[in-house]
């Protein structure tokens, strides 16, 4: 009866030990490989940038990984470990991927400050996925499932690419489930190359000029409602496409954004007539031929990240601007920072546009500026800058909107408005890759 007592006690004890064992926990699973072989777990590659910053260098000597400790409570991942005796602690979030059912992505942080996680993927589908590692790459599509984990070492700037089996993180079976209780994640999270990788090719190409398509009053732009008198109005805009290519170990992909420089105002001005200038974003996407989970609607590229955008216009002889108003839609992470600027000319002067202006002021909360004649000179010029991080375009749609008010003061004819869009456009992970471009637009109208 003793021994049956006993008994009973130990099982019952064993139980309840197993019960408050986190499930996707395990300590201490000599998990350590080489590179040479996925037997066991996985694999690890460690790479240097090459020469121009564009490709990966792989490095002579070898490597070895463990983790020694994963917790996994639903989205949030703790995963510890070490590479070559120097430990990681990586905690953080699991998204579900942008564009793949088969893939979910993780927004890791290593709290030893050891690492900086470029990227953390689980894939049921690793023929469609980016794999670094060539020497694992028919293992990892034959097993079927795959972990990515791709370090840089805040030390030495090596990249330490682990590829390995992630069935003790979530098991195959419950991948699906998972992966549809998540969000989606960041694009950068996935598309993660644009982090480190320089582009091997900048290219910039400007679509045909469309000219005068007409439109219908009253109509709204962005944030600003724009009424006026009842006359035809016609929009005249020039697109301009700017992709960067990137070789990530074999894979070939083009990320690209297309960017309308946009006027419109009426055919015909009488008295007074409004005039929208508008920079924004029309297209985004990334494409890949070779890894279709790289393809996508967006990508990494931004405006205004590293440089101000800035929106001047002049008048024709004869015309001058009463006020403007601005607005749009755009990413604003900090507090609203525009500046104006004006300058003031005679009416019958030829001007061109210019960023230097003899009056300028920042608006932290107007959205508008009205100008007055002096002594017989009127504001001829003017200009709005968009405060660089503080206002970016990021998405499709995503745009800096402008209206100014011309009024006529004497001659009659043919005219134009001009505007010029100055703006950085670059990959926005990285200030090394990118650059300021400047764009003219004219608008024909006739003022009777």
């Amino acid at each position: 009866m003793k021994n049956n007592y006993r008994s009973k006690i130990l099982t019952m004890l064993l139980v309840l030990s197993l019960l408050i064992l986190p499930v996707t926990s395990f300590a201490q699973s000599e998990l350590i490989v080489d590179s040479r072989s996925f037997d066991n777990m996985g694999s690890i590659t460690s790479m240097k940038l090459g020469e121009s910053n564009n490709s990966f260098m792989k490095s002579n000597h070898s490597d070895y990984f463990d983790f020694s400790d994963v917790k996994l409570s639903n989205d949030r991942l703790n995963l510890k470990g070490y590479v070559n005796n120097k430990e990681f602690n990586l905690i953080g979030t699991l998204y579900a991927s942008e564009n793949s059912s088969d893939l979910i992505v993780g927004n890791l942080l290593d709290t030893t400050n050891h690492y900086e996680v470029l990227y953390f993927g689980l894939s049921t589908n690793p023929s469609e996925t980016l794999i670094v590692n060539s020497e694992t790459k028919d293992i990892l599509k034959k097993n079927g499932y795959a972990g990515f984990l791709y370090l840089r070492d805040i030390q030495s700037n090596d990249m330490k690419f682990i590829e390995f089996n992630p069935t003790k993180i979530i098991s195959k079976n419950n991948f699906k489930s998972m992966l549809s209780n998540l969000q989606v994640c960041n694009h950068e999270d996935q598309f993660w190359y644009a982090k480190i990788l320089e582009p091997i090719e900048v290219k910039e190409v400007d679509l045909p000029l469309v000219e005068n398509i007409a439109l219908s009053e009253p109509r709204t732009e962005g944030l600003i409602e724009y009424r006026g008198l009842i006359t035809p109005m016609a929009a005249t805009y020039q697109d301009t496409v700017y992709t960067y290519s990137y070789n990530v170990s074999g894979a070939y992909v083009d990320e690209s954004i297309k960017v309308r420089h946009y006027i419109d105002g009426p055919s015909t001005l009488y008295s007074q007539g409004t005039f929208v200038a508008k920079l924004m974003i029309v297209e985004e996407k990334t494409v890949s031929s070779n890894v279709p989970s790289m393809n996508s609607s967006n990508s990494n590229m931004k405006i205004g990240t590293y440089g101000d955008s800035r929106v001047d216009v002049a008048t024709s002889p004869g015309d001058y601007l009463q006020q403007v108003i601005w607005g749009g839609t755009y990413y604003k992470p900090g507090s609203i920072d525009v500046q104006v600027g004006w300058s003031y000319s005679l009416p019958g002067a030829n001007i061109g546009v210019s960023a230097n202006y003899t009056n300028s002021s920042i608006y932290t909360s107007h959205t508008y500026k009205s100008f007055d004649n002096v002594n017989g000179t009127y504001v001829r010029n003017d200009g709005i800058k968009w405060t660089k991080q503080k206002h970016q375009l990021i998405d499709v749609n995503h745009n800096f909107d402008h209206s100014f008010t011309v009024n006529k003061l004497n001659t009659s004819g043919n005219k134009t408005f001009t505007a010029n869009f100055s703006y950085d456009v670059s990959n926005g992970l990285n200030y090394t890759w990118g650059g300021m471009q400047s764009k003219t637009v004219t608008k024909s109208y006739y003022c009777n």
